[in-house]
């Protein structure tokens, strides 16, 4: 199910760009961008069989994130970027694109906040790196590898924080604290997962309905930058409005209704989506993830402990991804990143739903029902 929803998703990404510039040019812009996100899916889903893969992963890259997490923090701790201005010196000057064309040569942001740089390390915005690497850190903490593999990942993952961002600093200890509350639910009987994810639903909604500006309002007062939370609001507010008008195929490149002041970007993944391609790819991709967090919570009760917790490690990465998406559209390596985590939990969630001898509920519940009418049509 979530590898037909992410195809159709990816396929409604060709047809809403041959629907909005024709065949032609639609079919040449898709194509880099179906490269990114569907490609990025099918490699992981073919590179990964099982859970003991996904440890070998988390150990093979390991040289790359201390890489990454190193000049992340020196970086930051220098004001001085040192790993972009080499690639320029090697490769050029990276391109500035603006509605999907060229305009220019990208200008790297400078910014201090608590005293430091935010850096870029080897990535192409801070919060892109800050995304990939909270979302592996809950990974590390509940892989079950070498304690010291598990502690070179886990502080190298810690290094998201030099990119000095808010939404940096909650995921980070939104993957400590969900990592926490796994390790005392068994000390929390009768609580579990489910419960508390029903009740954090209930009083998101509660709050987005009660609290002047929403949950984005409230959180926007603490962090380091407030005006940015109200830049959200007003991006969804008009971004929003403007994929209402066109449901179908989006705008693709084009600039959303808004007022003069408001900047160009879209800080938001699925509302990025939307205004590119329509409503299609943001619901089935959002589908696709619930299905699939579903899931993996459901087998998850049925497997031995080393091997239920990395599954719940899974379910916490894509809660971090989800709530970055929020706030971060994942371009680039971010989106090649998400997409990769897509593919590689379900591969996960069918293999350990393969080993325990288990079958999705909802597929499950569909199996039998068809039995059940088949029966009576034939008496």
């Amino acid at each position: 199910m979530v590898d037909a929803l992410v195809a159709v998703g990816c396929s409604w990404i060709v047809i809403s760009f041959v629907g909005l510039y024709g065949s032609k040019t639609g079919i040449i812009r898709s194509l880099a961008v179906v490269l990114d996100t569907f490609g990025a899916y099918v490699i992981a889903r073919g590179s990964i069989s099982n859970l003991n893969d996904l440890r070998r992963v988390l150990i093979l890259i390991l040289p790359g994130l201390m890489f990454a997490a190193a000049f992340f923090a020196i970086e930051s701790l220098s004001r001085q970027l040192l790993i972009r201005p080499l690639y320029a010196s090697l490769f050029g000057d990276a391109v500035n694109y603006e509605a999907g064309v060229a305009r220019g040569n990208l200008a790297l942001l400078y910014e201090i906040r608590l005293g430091l740089r935010r850096a870029y390390s080897v990535f192409s915005f801070p919060i892109l790196g800050a995304v990939i690497l909270t979302s592996l850190l809950p990974l590390y903490l509940m892989s079950g590898i070498r304690m010291r593999a598990l502690v070179i990942g886990s502080i190298a993952c810690g290094a998201a924080f030099f990119s000095i961002s808010s939404a940096a600093f909650i995921a980070i200890v939104l993957a400590l604290g969900m990592v926490g509350f796994d390790r005392f639910l068994p000390y929390l009987r009768p609580l579990r997962w489910p419960y508390v994810a029903a009740g954090l639903v209930f009083y998101g909604v509660l709050a987005e309905i009660a609290l002047k500006g929403g949950v984005v309002g409230a959180i926007g007062r603490f962090t380091l930058n407030p005006a940015t939370a109200y830049i959200r609001r007003m991006q969804w507010k008009y971004g929003g409005e403007t994929v209402m008008e066109n449901p179908l195929f989006g705008i693709g490149y084009s600039i959303h209704n808004k007022p003069a002041w408001l900047t160009d970007a879209i800080d938001a993944h699925f509302l990025s989506l939307a205004l590119r391609n329509g409503l299609m790819t943001p619901v089935l991709f959002a589908i696709a993830v619930i299905v699939l967090m579903f899931s993996l919570g459901r087998v998850a009760s049925y497997l031995p402990q080393t091997d239920r917790s990395l599954v719940i490690g899974l379910n916490i990465m894509l809660t971090i991804l989800i709530f970055s998406s929020m706030t971060v559209t994942f371009f680039s390596e971010a989106n090649v990143f998400f997409m990769i985590a897509l593919g590689v939990s379900t591969s996960c969630m069918v293999a350990t739903m393969q080993s325990s001898g288990r079958q999705i509920p909802i597929i499950s519940t569909m199996v039998r029902q068809t039995q059940t009418q088949f029966q009576l049509n034939n008496r």
